[in-house]
């Protein structure tokens, strides 16, 4: 009898260790992810305009001011240092607030496959020539065209950056990017929903372009089909429905 009701009593220590614990690493990504905004809203003051997802050597000449990657531009911009350069294979973004607590780079991941803690909302419901994020607009076969800070209707509802989730319905992969999935293929072979769910307890950090951040259901984000959930990808805020992957 004593040893069952000192096993009850060390389970009940340890799940309230457990939830302070992922607690704590909640409320430590909310502050990165708020630097992270700070580092974005810094550069959109000052430029009138998003970073480039993606910056070729054509796009610089335009806009010499936007780094190769947006991770290189918000980092710039925040004074923070990736701890590898954007495109560098086999790391894990680990440096101060480019680093969740709760986000590990998996086993199942190749050596030179690059985990990214946080995304950028870059395509919002669609991708490439038709994105509605804030990662660019093409304007020819080899030129984008940065998303100007007024074509944001909306900022306090738009999500800008958030944790390295991209989901569609109960699907979820992460550690590449932050997005929805939407028509234009299946998820990457590292779909990873458990672990995703595991990340915040169900929910992502979530910044906007207003510069607050919010802690997201994971069903509001990825499975949620309104017009108010799906509005919030979008700089126009439009649901766009018509996107969704059947």
């Amino acid at each position: 009898m004593v040893i069952a009701i000192v096993a009850v009593l060390a389970a009940l220590v340890l799940t309230a260790v457990s939830g302070v614990r992922g607690r704590s690493q909640q409320i430590q990504c909310l502050n990165n992810v708020r630097q992270l905004g700070l580092g974005l809203s810094g550069f959109v003051s000052q430029y009138g305009a998003y970073p480039l997802q993606v910056s070729s050597s054509v796009d610089r000449s335009l806009y010499p001011e936007h780094g190769n990657t947006w991770l290189s531009s918000i980092s710039l911009e925040a004074g923070v240092p990736l701890g590898g350069a954007p495109g560098q294979t086999g790391i894990k973004l680990s440096t101060g607030i480019w680093d969740c607590p709760s986000a590990s780079k998996p086993t199942s991941w190749g050596p030179k496959q690059l985990y990214i803690d946080y995304g950028y909302n870059a395509h919002g419901l669609g991708v490439g020539a038709v994105g509605l994020g804030l990662g660019g607009q093409f304007t020819g076969p080899e030129s984008v065209q940065p998303v100007k800070e007024s074509e944001i209707v909306a900022p306090s509802s738009t999500f800008a950056l958030g944790d390295s989730l991209w989901g569609r319905g109960q699907l979820i992969a992460d550690g590449g990017a932050f997005g929805r999935g939407n028509s234009t293929g299946p998820l990457p072979d590292t779909v990873s929903t458990k672990r995703s769910e595991r990340r915040h307890a169900d929910k992502a950090t979530v910044g906007f372009c207003d510069g607050h951040t919010e802690a997201v259901p994971l069903q509001s984000l990825f499975a949620d089909e309104s017009d108010a959930a799906l509005s919030r990808w979008n700089r126009d805020h439009q649901p766009h429905r018509d996107r969704l992957t059947r």
